[in-house]
């Protein structure tokens, strides 16, 4: 028997998700630095990296990040004291997030 090498490593962590790529880019370029000074141009850096790769639509990654931000709020703190929750807030009042939403 021939031992291969992996060629994919799937961790199934905290809130691991096997759905569209597009969403683990949209998620991955927000929460590469979520914090810092530098998060938007971050964001905006990987995004365009990501769309030039793979080609994925703005508006998709756009309800992916409000998915994100909707679906982890408070599962680090159930009071919303933590910088998590803040930073989902800010999250979905961004307007292109918004703009990306269904009316």
């Amino acid at each position: 028997m021939t031992l291969r090498s992996p060629s994919a490593l799937l961790d199934f962590g905290f809130f691991t998700t096997t759905g569209d790529p597009a969403f683990d880019a949209a998620v991955t370029a927000s929460i590469y630095d979520m914090y810092g000074p530098d998060a938007g141009r971050i964001e905006e850096r990987l995004d365009r990296e990501f769309a030039e790769r793979f080609d994925y639509d703005r508006d998709r990654i756009g309800v992916y990040r409000a998915a994100y931000a909707l679906s982890t709020s408070n599962c680090f703190s159930h009071s919303g004291r933590d910088g998590h929750f803040a930073w989902c807030i800010k999250m979905l009042m961004r307007k292109d997030i918004r703009s990306a939403l269904p009316a």
